[in-house]
């Protein structure tokens, strides 16, 4: 559904000029690739190997290609960490490979015969060159982590909404505690910027469409009880609690929202029960949906919902 592809800068660069529609549509907004920026300072190997393929400075080609290459910034993953070896590019993304996995490699050479090295000549039959749309888990903390890890990885802004998040059920400590774990864990940005929305929902008061004032009143320390602990030192979240405006946007469906794609949780981001297997079918989200829904959730100007109480942050005091 969202994977991380590393793609020679070699192949894209030199054969740019003759694949550039290929390289357009396997790699656009609703195909769920997401090249990885390896090595650092990819983009300009790209354009190193564009010119010495033959390509001009200054031509049509070379503002195409750039064009190109920043809108696979906007979505691209980032590695830290990466320390380059004096070996061809393909040999590197492999060792690469062996301590922190791509999803696959791209490359018009795969001298290894490494079956994880995508062919440009036959993409097509690749194994993992496939990339459904939607997804089916187990619901899972670790499943669901696994799912949303290349964006809880690599994004440097990540909002989960749910409005039914309650700190005080099991299932969402759970998997909170997962998530949080491929975040701090994993991710390119030390300090990256995470966020919860709840609209307490599972404890609203029958017939008034407010959460019980006693939870309210209780919401900020429970939260900060029991969310720090999977935070690490130096780090923090910010908590929002909302309610819906008289008429107004629908606080309802759940999400992973971040700066490079999202992905809808139907059944919510709180796990399963553990003595039953119950699974949920996940979604990627388009692309012009997710600037909408960004809009909502985090520009927030104007507001598409109303503030139960001042949000507030929880900083972390793990280890």
């Amino acid at each position: 559904m969202i994977h991380e592809y590393a793609l020679d800068p070699g192949t894209l660069g030199g054969r740019f000029i003759q694949l550039s529609a290929f390289f357009e549509e396997a790699f656009n907004q609703f195909s769920g690739r997401h090249i990885s920026e390896f090595p650092r300072h990819w983009s300009r190997q790209v354009l190193n190997a564009f010119h010495v393929g033959g390509g001009a400075k200054g031509s049509h080609e070379e503002l195409e290609l750039k064009a190109f290459l920043r809108r696979l910034d906007e979505r691209a993953i980032r590695r830290r960490g990466i320390r380059l070896e004096q070996a061809a590019w393909v040999e590197q993304a492999q060792s690469e490979h062996a301590n922190r996995p791509f999803h696959a490699i791209m490359s018009s050479s795969n001298p290894q015969n490494h079956q994880d090295v995508i062919p440009i000549a036959a993409y097509r039959q690749h194994r993992l060159w496939a990339q459904p749309r939607e997804q089916e888990i187990l619901r899972s903390p670790q499943e669901m982590a696994r799912a949303a890890s290349p964006l809880l990885r690599s994004a440097k802004h990540i909002v989960f909404v749910d409005p039914y998040f309650d700190v005080l059920q099991d299932c969402y400590l759970q998997s909170f505690q997962s998530f949080f774990s491929e975040i701090w864990q994993s991710n390119t940005y030390q300090r990256p910027q995470v966020e919860i929305i709840t609209g307490l929902k599972g404890c609203w008061e029958r017939g008034t469409g407010q959460p019980r004032q006693d939870d309210i009143n209780s919401f900020q320390n429970e939260c900060t009880a029991r969310l720090s602990v999977f935070v690490p030192q130096g780090c923090r979240i910010k908590m929002h609690l909302f309610k819906e405006k008289r008429g107004g946007q629908q606080l309802h469906n759940r999400y992973i929202l971040t700066n490079l794609a999202g992905i809808k949780f139907p059944a919510g981001l709180g796990c399963g029960p553990a003595n039953r297997r119950t699974g949920d079918d996940l979604s990627l989200i388009s692309n012009g949906s997710i600037r909408q829904l960004w809009g909502i959730y985090t520009n927030r100007r104007p507001a598409a919902f109303d503030e139960v109480i001042p949000s507030f942050d929880i900083d972390g005091v793990a280890p």
